[in-house]
């Protein structure tokens, strides 16, 4: 897979033992194996190439056929057959200068809470090439993970994993409060903590390096006490992806004290180069949300206009069949927009709500991550909503008064799956205009040079 990408012309980072393909949103790869860090799962080439590439089952053979890659790696058969290296911490330097000078001067840490974490043997220095390794242990403070920083300043400085971590035990700190602040990386957690240095000890924190969120659970898992959780990763895109992503699945399993706490420029660190007077990294939009937050504001005003619907299952069936009729894209996005509003009309006339509490609770059912999954996929969603709702309400019966929370939650989710595709399409037409328009300047200046 990974000569498959080169071929295409995609760019790869060698992240231990596995490729890493960053412009597909974290993606590492080893074989013919991929995986997801964002959206939590993986597969084989073929599926690779029918998600990333928007291919059918037969296309996407296809495609990797008339390729005619050969394996990058000298022999498969031979490495698969290697034994899986045992964990071991690089060796250390006898001083930690360098880690020092990079982590107070150039990151502008603060220097009792880089010393704490240096007292404990969490930081230090590598003898090889003097990176700074911060050290994760387990309850029984045995070391089970190494994240790797480079320490030069020029360039993009190297960071990883060492070989065969455990990512449940990724750099932490435990408290004795009720407490978690989850963050991306090392130096983000350290930057936090040197901006809210107050009895930072008291609470618990957690850097995951990378998006996954197996070492949030496994610090659930190891202090009970642990409830209130706040998701302190990148104020980009990804980090926001990954904010809702890791919400809902400790929502599942039963965590709902979880909150966000987003950087005012890109990330933590960004705040204490701000503070020394260097100019910051800004945070980066998130396109995909914006356009469901102007959609769904757009159309809970439709909504509270509009009188209650007297056949509501009989229009909403009605406005799906035009939806997958639909002739062009822009009759599909019209369509959807139109069974949203109608979904939304039927779901205020069971329960009761004001225009805040609408979108909210539309809002509730948008995970951002999903934003990346093919258009045909997204289409597949609204099949999915609609069987369920025509489960639930189908019936010739009146079910005003036995109506269940959950059952409403099923339009809820089908509004908003309804407004994920418009905002696809919206968002579709912009970029081809902005393209077209690029073009016809480009043109248009040759033709007046």
């Amino acid at each position: 897979m990974a000569a498959f990408l080169l071929s295409q012309g995609e760019n790869l980072k060698r992240c231990g033992s596995e490729m890493l393909w960053e412009a597909g949103g974290r993606v590492t790869i080893r074989d013919n194996i991929w995986y997801s860090q964002y959206e939590q799962k993986g597969g084989n080439a073929v599926q690779f190439v029918e998600k990333y590439y928007n291919k059918s089952y037969q296309d996407a053979v296809q495609m990797l056929l008339d390729e005619h890659i050969e394996p990058i790696s000298v022999d498969i058969q031979k490495k698969q057959k290697e034994e899986k290296k045992p964990f071991e911490l690089p060796a250390p330097n006898k001083s930690m200068k360098q880690i020092f000078a990079y982590l107070l001067k150039a990151r502008f840490l603060d220097r009792d809470v880089v010393k704490y974490f240096v007292d404990k043997r969490l930081i230090y220095e590598s003898a090889k090439y003097h990176n700074c390794v911060f050290v994760g242990i387990d309850k029984n403070g045995r070391a089970r993970h190494a994240h790797k920083r480079g320490t030069y300043t020029l360039g993009d400085s190297f960071k990883g994993n060492v070989d065969s971590c455990e990512a449940e035990y990724s750099f932490h700190h435990t408290g004795t409060s009720n407490v978690l602040y989850v963050f991306e990386a090392p130096i983000d957690m350290l930057s936090y903590i040197s901006l809210h240095k107050d009895n930072w000890q008291h609470h618990s924190y957690v850097s995951l390096c990378s998006v996954s969120d197996r070492a949030v659970i496994q610090m659930l898992k190891d202090n009970p006490n642990l409830n209130k959780i706040y998701l302190c990763l990148d104020n980009d895109r990804e980090g926001i992806d990954s904010d809702y992503r890791i919400r809902h699945n400790l929502n599942q399993i039963g965590y709902n004290d979880v909150a966000f706490i987003r950087p005012k420029y890109k990330d933590w660190n960004e705040i204490l180069k701000a503070k020394k007077g260097i100019e910051p990294l800004p945070a980066v939009p998130h396109t995909t949300m914006n356009k469901m937050c102007e959609l769904i504001r757009a159309t809970i005003p439709i909504v509270m206009d509009n009188k209650t619907l007297l056949h509501p299952f009989k229009t909403l069936c009605s406005d799906y069949k035009e939806l997958m009729e639909s002739g062009s894209y822009e009759l599909m996005m019209q369509n959807a927009k139109q069974l949203a509003v109608d979904t939304i009309r039927m779901a205020d006339s069971l329960i009761n709500c004001d225009e805040k509490e609408l979108q909210l609770n539309i809002f509730e059912h948008y995970l951002p991550h999903k934003d990346k999954e093919c258009f045909e996929n997204k289409i597949k969603n609204i099949q999915r909503d609609m069987y369920e709702v025509e489960r639930l309400f189908g019936n010739n019966q009146t079910r005003i008064n036995d109506i269940l929370k959950q059952d409403v939650e099923a339009l809820y989710k089908l509004a908003c799956d309804s407004l994920r595709i418009a905002s696809h399409i919206e968002l579709e037409q912009i970029t081809n205009f902005t393209e077209e328009q690029e073009g016809s300047d480009a043109v248009w200046a040759i033709q007046q040079a």
